[in-house]
């Protein structure tokens, strides 16, 4: 009987190459910490976060996406898990075990034979949302689809366990600079050796999902096919560690040689899909079972060379070899040739016309004959069994290889994108000042019909990029590519530019876009600012921010306000590196105030009546928003564009109007108020004369100050 759950499937068939499939626990330690453990069953892996916040536990299943959750009976969980959900009654407190005694009772001893050490989830990594990842289509593209994201435009892995560490680098990139200088370093050494990267490309095409192949041997599915399978993988493993020997220093490699080699040897080339049935064991690997092989196959043969003796021997031309289903095989002998019967012949059964006969030699013959197909089959079970049972003895070396391969895999996965978009290797340094050397968007330029346009982008520590211009013009584009470009140079990965220097984010945030959430009552305006709320709590001086279009979805001056108070409040109390696009061109006064804060416009050209969008970043605030324009480009009709003209030009000129009333009312009203200011003064200046302590003198100097006021 076996047990299927959704976080529990080991056939590689039944679920996604590139994507981990986690089962998951948690466990209240106090009203608000808790622990959590996540396996990933058909990989090995086990993780594991102690004493943390619901904020946390929602981080992390946010990053794992787990089928299925498995809590003790009676405990609610304080968010939806959005998967299904399991209970348990083990009364084991420590949350690994907890999810690990789960996974025993509901699949078995064995699988406790792949399940590595329990690893820490708590690490020191580039802090992305869920959000974020979304804004910026890390894993799927706004439609849900893989093509149009980033994993899908980076991923040259060869391997899916590569391209499943690929997944989860990117939901973690590193904040530890030493780990991203070593990454750097091995892709860089991949780069520069093209021979290398080519032989290795080639080896790791044929291992195939190594680390699920491994752990299907714990598995009931396991059959012959899966073990010759894994014997191949095992063979191009070797040809790997030939090549990149410091990706397996760790590793007892030594297995990968010895397994493959028993493999070969005992399993046929052709092998049946039921264990049951026999025809996996290859001959000269156990006498028995030969003979059983040779019986089963050629038992009639040995009968009939039997039975042409025997009548050899008594010169009975008549004697035969009969089959019964009661007494099974004889010698038939007419009752005319009874006087002939050898004296070895024991008498079976007696019929009207002849008698039956049995030897020593064909009971043992009838007996081989009639078991040997159940006898090899069982024996040839046993020998598979032995073989599986030694392999999955070596499970955790060969998990640690596997997890080896897939390191070397992603090294070469960076290489090769390095190499053939054109990458550079990006540096990092100390001071918080970011700088883009002709920088692009590693997914739009994949998909872009037309060649794309690189940008120069400089940002000083806690400075701010208060970009403005047309929609279509690229602003979204400019800020996610340099977003995109942390978080892949955060990876120890190459980045799409001819130069990067960057500071090291411990967190990404970005508002982009509109959404709302309509089943928990959320506006789009709503959703817009908790997510702003959020980025301005969390957010810190080594953060970087990217804020598109914050406050469109309120009244004009509301959203102008909010979008002034929050561009100051990041610039001027958190610090944080930010990338502010707007429509707001009020906005574009604040660098007079603030020297963090600089103008940048996507410019355009207009041609014929028609926009030109250039793509490309210049100093200084856009003149207008062109927001007709691109109405028209939009295929809105000629009378709503050309009324939409006309309205905007009535507006325009009422608002030089008012402005013109207020500036003539400000000049008419310039003198009284000069002439306030110099009663204001004159008035502060009498208020502070003691008259009980002045003398004549001071009186006179008084006066003479007084005159001098102007």
């Amino acid at each position: 009987t076996r047990v299927v759950t959704p976080g529990l499937v080991y056939d590689p068939e039944q679920l996604d190459l590139n994507t981990a499939n986690y089962v998951c626990a948690l466990i209240s330690k106090s009203r608000n910490l808790y622990d959590f453990s996540a396996i990933e069953a058909s990989t090995g892996e086990v993780l594991v976060a102690k004493n943390i916040s619901p904020g946390q536990v929602m981080t992390w299943c946010q990053k794992l996406c787990p089928r299925e959750f498995v809590v003790k009976a009676g405990f609610e969980l304080f968010f939806d898990p959005q998967c299904i959900l399991s209970y348990s009654k083990s009364l084991i407190n420590s949350v690994d075990e907890f999810l690990t005694d789960y996974v025993k009772e509901t699949q078995g001893e064995e699988i406790l034979q792949t399940l590595g050490t329990p690893r820490s989830m708590i690490d020191n990594c580039l802090e992305i949302s869920e959000v974020c990842a979304k804004h910026l289509e890390l894993f799927k593209n706004y439609d849900g689809d893989d093509r149009g994201a980033l994993f899908y435009a980076v991923n040259f892995n060869k391997t899916p366990m590569g391209a499943r560490l690929l997944k989860s680098r990117l939901a973690s990139p590193f904040c530890d600079l030493s780990k991203i200088h070593v990454e750097q370093n091995l892709v860089e050494k991949f780069f520069n050796d093209s021979q290398l990267l080519a032989d290795i490309s080639v080896s790791l095409a044929r291992v195939g999902d190594l680390e699920r192949k491994i752990v299907k041997l714990s598995n009931s599915l396991c059959n012959a096919r899966d073990l010759q399978g894994l014997g191949l993988a095992l063979e191009q493993v070797q040809s790997a560690i030939k090549r990149a020997p410091g990706f397996f220093h760790h590793c007892d490699t030594d297995i990968c040689h010895g397994l493959a080699d028993d493999v070969r040897r005992i399993l046929r080339d052709e092998l049946p899909h039921s264990t049951k049935e026999g025809g996996m064991v290859r001959s000269g690997i156990s006498a028995t079972l030969d003979e059983y092989v040779e019986l089963a196959t050629h038992g009639q043969t040995k009968l009939t060379e039997l039975e042409s003796r025997e009548r050899l021997n008594s010169g009975i031309q008549s004697l035969k070899i009969k089959y019964n289903n009661v007494f099974g095989y004889s010698f038939e002998i007419t009752k005319s040739n009874l006087d002939r019967v050898p004296q070895h012949f024991v008498r079976r059964q007696t019929l009207a016309q002849a008698e039956r006969f049995i030897t020593p030699e064909l009971s043992d013959l009838e007996q081989k004959i009639l078991s040997s197909e159940q006898k090899k089959g069982e024996l040839e079970f046993a020998i598979y069994e032995e073989l599986r049972k030694k392999i999955l003895k070596e499970a955790m070396s060969l998990l640690k290889i596997s997890r080896a391969v897939a390191h070397l895999d992603l090294i070469q996965s960076w290489a090769r994108l390095a190499r053939e978009k054109n990458h550079c290797k990006p540096s990092f340094n100390d001071m918080g000042e970011l700088k883009l050397v002709k920088s692009r968007h590693p997914v739009v330029e994949q998909n872009s019909d037309v060649i794309f346009i690189p940008n120069d982008i400089q940002i000083e520590k806690g400075g701010c990029i208060l970009l403005t211009g047309p929609n279509m013009a690229g602003k979204s584009t400019v800020m996610r590519q340099v977003a995109l470009t942390s978080i892949l140079a955060q990876c120890g990965a190459f980045v799409p530019a001819d130069s990067a220097s960057l500071p090291v984010f411990d967190k990404v945030f970005t508002r982009i876009g509109s959404s709302d959430n309509l089943s928990r009552g959320l506006s789009t305006f709503m959703v817009e600012m908790t997510e702003t709320s959020t980025i301005i709590k969390e957010a810190t001086e080594n953060s970087l921010v990217v804020l598109d279009e914050i406050g469109r979805g309120t009244s004009t001056y509301d959203g102008l306000s909010l979008a002034h108070a929050i561009l100051e409040h990041f610039v001027t109390e958190v610090g944080a590196v930010v990338l502010f696009a707007t429509h707001y061109h009020e906005l574009t006064e604040l660098p007079a105030g603030n020297s963090k804060i600089k103008n940048f416009h996507m410019s355009i050209e207009e041609y014929n009546d028609e926009l030109i969008f250039l793509h490309k970043l210049k100093s200084g605030p856009a003149d207008r928003s062109y927001g007709i324009e691109v109405a028209k480009l939009a295929g809105l009709p000629l009378t709503v564009t050309t009324k939409a003209s006309r309205v905007l030009k009535d507006l325009v000129l009422k608002a030089e109007k008012v402005h013109s009333k207020q500036m003539t009312f400000e000049e008419k009203n310039e003198p009284d108020q000069q002439l306030n200011i110099l009663v204001q003064k004159y008035s502060s200046a009498l208020n502070a004369i003691d008259l009980n302590t002045t003398t004549p003198m001071s009186a006179l100097n008084l006066l003479a100050s007084l005159k001098e006021i102007q």
